[in-house]
């Protein structure tokens, strides 16, 4: 018997697998990746460029299918849903911030934000309101009606994680969320992450970089080769940083 969604964790991965291209230039992205993250976290996912790590919470987020292998989030196997039933749980489950953003250049902050919500038939008033309350927790509360190419790149970057947090999402996926903020905007924004996205239903996953932000971790992942090869405490894997940089 699966677990329920209450009682499951957030993510159990076990022999996934992804490749891309074919013959010559198939490249093997992820080998059989097993990986369990506990509901109530905030984990980090850190190594070198080109090992996986956007391929697989990608998968996480059911946004790439695996090859191989399962997928659950909270109890429900994302590798075994059809493309539809995929696209409606990750409509109410799953929030992702991508590294480059992907805002509607001709929408504002605002509705750019509240994209999410009105997908899923909120109603215009009620998901602008909510929209304004992210956006001007995350200090762009004077930037709601300016448009992505009237916003810096790290105004853009808060746009984008107020979008995936807007619905209040079981799991919160983000990819490089404090690559382009600066050292105190990047602080502030990640502690918004434990502070609205953390509670004994929901986690976070953060792909990252920055050494900065590990401390704010529960668990740091490590990846290398499209495999996970280390789970350790931030005091640890800070440390691991410190003498590898």
């Amino acid at each position: 018997m699966q677990p329920s969604m209450s009682d499951a964790p957030a993510v159990a991965l076990h022999g996934v697998t992804r490749a891309f291209g074919e013959g010559a230039t198939r490249v093997q992205a992820l080998r059989g990746v097993d990986l369990t993250l506990p509901a109530g976290e905030l984990a980090m996912l850190v190594g070198p460029s080109g090992c996986g790590k956007t391929t697989l919470i990608q998968v996480i987020a059911a946004v790439l299918d695996a090859d191989a292998g399962t997928c659950r989030v909270f109890g429900e196997d994302v590798t075994a849903m059809t493309r539809d039933a995929r696209t409606t749980f990750r409509r109410h489950t799953i929030g992702f911030c991508f590294q480059q953003f992907q805002l509607v250049p001709t929408l504002d902050a605002r509705e750019n934000t509240a994209i999410p919500l009105l997908l899923q038939g909120v109603s215009r008033r009620d998901a602008f309101a909510r929209a304004d309350a992210e956006l001007d927790a995350l200090g762009l509360g004077d930037r709601l009606r300016n448009r992505p190419g009237e916003l810096s790149g790290g105004q853009q970057q808060r746009v984008a994680i107020a979008r995936a947090l807007v619905h209040a999402p079981r799991l919160l996926v983000c990819d490089e969320p404090t690559s382009a903020l600066d050292h105190a905007t990047g602080i502030a924004t990640i502690e918004l992450l434990r502070a609205r996205a953390l509670h004994p239903g929901r986690a976070v996953l953060v792909v990252t970089h920055d050494a900065r932000i590990l401390s704010y971790a529960d668990r740091v992942c490590a990846m290398d080769d499209g495999r996970v090869v280390s789970v350790a405490t931030p005091s640890v894997a800070t440390a691991a940083v410190t003498l590898t940089s």
